[in-house]
């Protein structure tokens, strides 16, 4: 999973300079769903940490600092791709949709 979340940093740099250039908040539909696969992608990950570690995901001292980040990032992840799939579905005002993903690349 290494190697995807590098794939998914540049992906987010590369979404965010396009949206700069454009000084456009909006993204293709293409960028949406590549975003959403990853999105998809990470909550897997994390289901199965969650499945195989069960309570010591929470409370393993050594670790718990990391899992807690990773739960937090995919968490946004899919409030951003929740928010993007209702934009979709129900297009209105233009909304600041890469605040989140910025924040992810931090």
């Amino acid at each position: 999973f290494g190697g995807m979340i590098i794939t998914n940093a540049i992906f987010i740099g590369i979404s965010t300079d396009l949206a700069a250039r454009k000084l456009s908040h909006s993204t293709s539909l293409v960028m949406e769903w590549i975003s959403i696969a990853f999105a998809l992608v990470f909550t897997i990950e994390l289901s199965l940490k969650l499945y195989v570690l069960r309570r010591r995901f929470f409370l393993d001292r050594d670790t718990w600092s990391w899992n807690m980040l990773d739960l937090f990032v995919v968490i946004t992840s899919l409030v951003e791709a929740g928010a993007s799939l209702a934009l979709n579905f129900n297009p209105g005002p233009t909304i600041d949709n890469q605040s989140t993903s910025q924040f992810r690349i931090l």
